[in-house]
């Protein structure tokens, strides 16, 4: 997955407005699931299984793949969109203990989520004739995006990519207004359902 290139923004428009027939549940689950990582700031397929519900539309979470090795836990508060809303709702949000409860329903183990939901992506991919990209790829492009919206530091802590290694990590909280408005403007880029 390191080697995977950021999406365009073309296609990343095309994924957020794709329309699946019902009949295609997997592919419809797994393009819902990706649309709200990327409106998410990139979040982990990993952090959304493990996700409890967000408080004053705030979702708080220590991303799970460098919580244990940083002093910070790598605590991300990420506002979370009104633009997902749509996807949220066929995602089953806030109606059971954990934010999104369909990926707890139809996995039953956490490392099987993200092999699984790459299957149906790929197969989206194969149907629109598109190169196959994985859940990676869609961080790299908020990433990408953000770089033309935000200062670069602005996008590393909003990927959880700095803190937790010196003193003003440990004293000073991250500037959550601009990582969020960073984030905003990204998702200001694209047309969303209604």
């Amino acid at each position: 997955s390191e080697g995977q290139k950021p999406l365009s923004q073309e296609l990343m428009q095309r994924v957020i407005l794709a329309d699946i027939p019902k009949r295609n549940r997997g592919m419809r689950f797994a393009l819902d699931v990706l649309v709200v990582s990327f409106a998410l700031m990139g979040a982990n397929v990993a952090d959304l299984f493990e996700a409890r519900n967000p408080v004053d539309g705030v979702w708080e979470y220590e991303r799970k793949k460098t919580r244990d090795r940083r002093i910070d836990r790598a605590r991300m508060r990420v506002l979370v969109p009104d633009v997902i809303r749509p996807y949220l709702e066929r995602l089953g949000a806030g109606t059971g203990e954990y934010w999104l409860p369909a990926l707890r329903e139809r996995f039953s183990r956490e490392d099987r989520v993200t092999t699984r939901l790459n299957y149906s992506l790929a197969k989206w991919c194969d149907s629109e004739g598109i190169e196959q990209f994985t859940f990676y790829a869609v961080r790299k492009t908020w990433a990408t995006l953000a770089r033309k919206v935000a200062d670069k530091s602005i996008v590393d802590e909003g990927l959880a990519h700095t803190g937790g290694h010196n003193m003003t990590d440990i004293y000073a909280d991250r500037p959550w207004e601009k990582i969020n408005k960073a984030n905003a403007d990204v998702l200001a880029l694209f047309e969303w359902p209604e």
